[in-house]
C-alpha cells in the first residue's frame, strides 16, 4: 500500500507535491528549532480542528473516489482543488507548532 502511493506521488505534478510536503517541512523546522515544544493546544483549537479534519478527509476521499460513489463532477473537483486546504493546513500548522519562534532560533532579520 504505502508502495502504490509513493508511485502516485511521484506522478503529480510538482505544485501538489510540494504542497502535500509544505507541513511535513514545517515539522521538521519546529522540531529542529525547538518551537515544537511550545505547543499550546488550548489556544490553537481551530488549527488543531482544522488539521483533524484535513486528515479525516484524506482518509475518506480516496475510497470514495475508487468505488465511484460521487458523481463525475464533483470526484475532478476532488482531484483538482485538495491543495487549497492543503495550503491552510500548512499555515495552521505553522501556527500550532509556534514555528514563529523559529525566527530566534535560525537569526532571521525582521524588516
Amino acid at each position: 500500500m504505502m508502495q502504490d502511493l509513493l508511485q502516485t506521488l511521484r506522478h503529480w505534478p510538482l505544485d501538489k507535491q510540494l504542497t502535500l510536503l509544505f507541513p511535513i517541512i514545517v515539522l521538521a523546522i519546529a522540531l529542529l528549532s525547538g518551537s515544537i515544544l511550545a505547543i499550546e493546544p488550548m489556544e490553537n483549537k481551530a488549527a488543531l480542528f482544522a488539521g483533524l479534519l484535513f486528515l479525516l478527509l484524506i482518509l475518506v476521499i480516496p475510497p470514495l473516489l475508487q468505488r465511484h460513489i460521487v458523481s463525475s463532477n464533483t470526484a475532478w473537483f476532488l482531484r483538482e482543488f485538495w491543495p487549497v486546504p492543503a495550503i491552510l493546513l500548512g499555515y495552521l500548522t505553522m501556527r500550532v507548532f509556534r514555528l514563529e519562534l523559529a525566527v530566534d532560533f535560525f537569526q532571521i532579520p525582521l524588516g
